[in-house]
């Protein structure tokens, strides 16, 4: 299956529905099913008209999350080229990299970011995505144009995240981003919810969630860490998709006004991807009655590894059945049409995770008795002691998480020793808080080997640095 046949497919089974949701000019606007895939073909169109006879060429957009940019990225892939969006928050210097890396023929940009792109005077169009959205409303209402895209034609490039190492350029095929869509059509069905879609569309976890979504019949809001706060008050929200960081500022906000906590009383989920949920987030959630939900996955397996089955605490779900999973040498091997076509122009990198069709994915994990997957952590973040003692730091920073007062910590190796940096936010009393976090590490020294205590802890006066997708970043 294509892209192109999925959303064809949709627009004919939920005719009518109410599908995407957004503030236009101060008042919210609601797009059916039918509309969203007609606004898909007259960008298909477009993009056919202004990119020539020559197909698969890289077409970059940058920009906040927007219908316009979403009716972009879907039509550019229709159109038999290939969309690569980027993140807007990067330098114009860094954008400027990624572009030439992605070897990209044209620029889609919000007109915030046109003026800093236009003085690197790159020899690349740069197009207003204001103008350009313009321009496809005016397209003919009916649009013949058949894609001749097959399963595994490259439609989709993404730059991998993580906390460390230099971004590559994933890869991302038809048949890779229709794998999980055509699985959630085989779930049982169940009542439409009301989604609110915080996560960027320059990461797989802005456009997987929303896949879902589709293929659920949800009503799905746009929005973006910016407007959290605004939106949840806004609309009537079931399903919250967001990171762990931003999970956080919402309970916080519902502690401190009751105006703000009574509009959260309808939000029954939250689907948190990007970074792993704490012990303490998940019962705040668990008390407030949000039921906690997550994914296993990375660029490089288009998003989904696991999420199957009923939520159980800790665990990122049961594997789906478009792939397989193996545990070796305590590292998760991934296998299936969830797996990327490799790393743009980079056959070196390609090699070294990938290997007869099993990539490995550098995370550390493993299976229980029911068939769920539990993630332990990042192979390249393990601490190696001098005495070959092997410490995972997601472990111990799982429970200093422990300690309400601890908002943000991070777990390293020094002068053959585990340190913390942790930082318990500018409102609270310092030095109280301070001792307070110290017995709590004493405490849980008692209960460690010698090698994985943790022998100093260093407080940062503000919050630790994080990647676009709100993860703590490894030095």
């Amino acid at each position: 299956m294509t892209i192109s046949h999925l959303l064809k497919d949709y627009a004919n089974r939920f005719y009518g529905t109410a599908s995407f949701g957004f503030i236009k000019s101060g008042e919210e606007c609601v797009i059916k099913a039918e509309e969203f895939y007609q606004h898909v073909k007259k960008a298909e169109h477009f993009f056919r008209q202004n990119m020539g006879e020559r197909k698969k060429q890289r077409i970059a957009v940058v920009g906040e999350n927007s219908y316009a940019y979403l009716v972009m990225i879907f039509g550019i892939i229709c159109s038999e080229n290939i969309v690569v969006p980027l993140n807007h928050t990067y330098a114009d210097d860094v954008l400027c990299q990624f572009l030439e890396k992605a070897a990209v023929s044209k620029v889609i940009c919000d007109e915030e970011y046109i003026t800093g792109l236009t003085e690197k005077n790159l020899e690349i169009p740069i197009l207003s995505m204001g103008e350009s959205f313009e321009k496809i409303l005016e397209q003919p209402e009916s649009i013949g144009e058949e894609s001749g895209e097959a399963a595994e034609d490259v439609i989709l490039m993404l730059l991998s995240s993580g906390t460390s190492g230099i971004s590559k350029i994933v890869e991302i095929t038809n048949e890779n981003l229709c794998a999980f869509p055509r699985r959630v059509l085989e779930w049982e069905q169940e009542s439409p919810q009301n989604s609110l879609l915080l996560l960027p569309f320059y990461h797989i976890s802005g456009i997987i969630p929303l896949l879902e979504d589709m293929m659920r019949g949800n009503l799905t809001y746009i929005s973006n860490a910016k407007y959290l706060i605004r939106d949840i008050q806004q609309y009537h929200i079931d399903k919250l998709i967001l990171v762990p960081a931003m999970m956080k500022r919402v309970l916080g906000q519902c502690e401190k006004s009751e105006e703000f906590k009574g509009a959260c009383n309808s939000i029954k989920e939250a689907l948190c991807l990007g970074a792993p949920m704490d012990g303490d987030l998940i019962q705040r959630m668990e008390n407030a009655s949000i039921t906690p939900k997550t994914y296993y996955g990375m660029t490089e397996t288009t998003g989904t590894v696991s999420g199957e089955g009923t939520y159980k605490k800790g665990a990122c779900g049961k594997v789906a059945p478009f792939c397989e999973v193996k545990i070796q040498d305590g590292e998760i091997l991934v296998k299936g049409r969830n797996v990327m076509k490799g790393y743009f122009n980079d056959a070196e990198e390609t090699a070294k995770v990938l290997e007869e069709g099993w990539l490995h994915t550098g995370d550390l994990g493993e299976i229980d008795e029911e068939g769920y997957l539990f993630v332990k952590g990042r192979r390249k973040n393990t601490i190696i002691l001098s005495n070959g003692e092997n410490v995972c730091p997601e472990e111990l920073e799982n429970d200093l998480y422990r300690c309400e007062l601890v908002e943000e910590c991070r777990v390293f190796g020094q002068d053959d020793a585990v340190k913390a940096e942790v930082f318990c936010g500018g409102e609270k009393k310092r030095e109280d808080a301070e001792q307070i976090i110290k017995e709590h590490v004493r405490v849980m020294n008692r209960s460690l080997p010698p090698s994985h205590k943790i022998k100093e802890i260093q407080f940062s006066n503000h919050p630790l640095e994080k990647n676009s997708m709100g993860k703590i970043i490894r030095r």
